[in-house]
């Protein structure tokens, strides 16, 4: 069964000529759309494996979201339709490897500094996620968690928790510490260098 790749976002759409087993398009990150959505309309039994300049994006369902498009999502994009029981792959797995991606990736920042946390699981369905400060619950069920203007209140130990609503397991990452610096510090460390 052929298939095709339709991208659309506020500005254009397109659509892909049929393909058999795969789908591979560019996309140019110049500026502009906030929002990009790739998205192939098979039947349920199947699954994707998506990559980015051969990278696997670990996400494997039809329709891949973009948001805040940055420079790093500049590339080519692939996807590989895959039957729910191909070559004896599960259809249902997950969540394994789950992981905190933290940038920049300092060991202590200063106040007033915006850190990202991205969290990503080996999933099919795709993970649901719950974040942690502390061991105590963030109300944030999102992969990626945006600090901005850090404080103080913001230092800690951040976890993720992920869960697959088919397999019934969940799976939480090691802890990420973020050590916030405050005005007094870095003041003081300018003082004494002079």
């Amino acid at each position: 069964q052929p298939f095709r790749c339709h991208v659309f976002n506020p500005v254009s759409n397109g659509t892909s000529d049929p393909v058999n087993i795969m789908v591979i398009f560019k996309l140019y990150v110049i500026f502009g759309p906030e929002n990009t959505n790739l998205l192939l309309s098979p039947s349920e039994e199947y699954f994707f494996l998506w990559f980015l300049n051969g990278e696997s994006l670990l996400h494997t369902e039809p329709e891949l979201i973009l948001t805040n498009i940055q420079m790093n999502n500049a590339g080519n994009y692939r996807c590989q339709p895959r039957r729910a029981e191909y070559g004896g792959v599960r259809k249902w797995v997950g969540p394994e490897n789950t992981n905190i991606l933290l940038t920049p990736s300092e060991e202590y920042f200063a106040e007033g500094s915006d850190v990202r946390l991205f969290c990503s699981a080996e999933s099919r369905p795709p993970a649901q996620f719950l974040w942690f400060l502390n061991g105590e619950s963030l109300p944030h069920p999102e992969p990626e968690l945006i600090l901005t203007n850090i404080q103080m209140s913001n230092a800690g130990n951040y976890s993720c928790q992920t869960f697959n609503n088919k397999t019934m397991r969940n799976e939480t990452s090691e802890p990420k510490a973020i050590s916030v610096l405050g005005n007094d510090w870095s003041q003081s460390c300018h003082h004494n260098l002079n």
